[in-house]
């Protein structure tokens, strides 16, 4: 199939009372899973709406989470679910998730998966669950 060369990760968080969290958050994407999280940024507040460039230089640990390294192929896309995952810190762990979109090689021949488009929004935690599976848009 196609190497996957760059992932974009649309994360969203909730504006209601209490959405944003501290609490580290991965997506998993063709049988590898990535840390989600700026450098220097204070990640997943409230209201918050942002793009993840995966292997970007703005990302912590940029160069262990660049999809070109090890080798990625989209023909593994149908082998393996797409999922964020999420692991609560802190005195208010839970975080309210508003939404989220995968975009495997953004451009003509992008690949795109997402979970609560136009849905409900989901709070996740210790006790709510840790995982959304993503579907294929």
């Amino acid at each position: 199939m196609t190497a996957i060369n760059a992932i974009d990760v649309r994360v969203a968080t909730s504006s209601g009372a209490g959405g944003g969290t501290d609490g580290d958050v991965y997506i998993g994407v063709a049988g590898r899973e990535f840390y989600i999280d700026r450098t220097g940024q204070d990640d997943f507040e409230q209201g918050s709406d942002v793009t993840y460039h995966l292997g970007d230089s703005s990302m912590t640990n940029a160069s262990q989470n660049d999809p070109k390294v090890p080798a990625l192929d989209t023909a593994d896309l149908n082998r393996f679910p797409v999922y964020l995952r999420f692991e609560p810190l802190g005195t208010a762990p839970d975080w309210h998730l508003e939404g989220v979109r995968v975009t495997v090689n953004p451009g003509p021949n992008e690949v795109r998966f997402g979970a609560l488009v136009g849905a409900p929004d989901l709070w996740l935690g210790q006790k709510t669950g840790k995982f959304c599976y993503l579907k294929k848009l």
